[in-house]
């Protein structure tokens, strides 16, 4: 399946998406407008053309997808820690 066919099939699944600059994580378009607005196929389809990346857009715009980040190790032992029940 090509890029653009990931990319739609997490569009149907209710996720806001933006192209990356390929390895950067820079978008490559203007995406302030897609915060808080959802994307249509049309929308995709004219965004992910040529050698980029996918990022996500997370909180409402995407079903409330929430993201924990962790860089170090020791931070995730700490988290997972204090909140096991997630």
């Amino acid at each position: 399946m090509t890029l653009l066919g990931h990319v739609l099939q997490y569009h149907q699944r209710g996720l806001n998406l933006l192209p990356i600059a390929a390895g950067t994580k820079k978008p490559t378009c203007e995406y302030k407008h897609w915060l808080s607005t959802r994307q249509t196929e049309q929308d995709i389809r004219k965004l992910f053309v040529g050698d980029v990346g996918v990022g996500v857009i997370l909180g409402a715009v995407s079903g409330n997808l929430y993201v924990r980040d962790f860089d170090k190790l020791s931070a995730y032992d700490q988290w997972s820690t204090t909140h096991p029940q997630l």
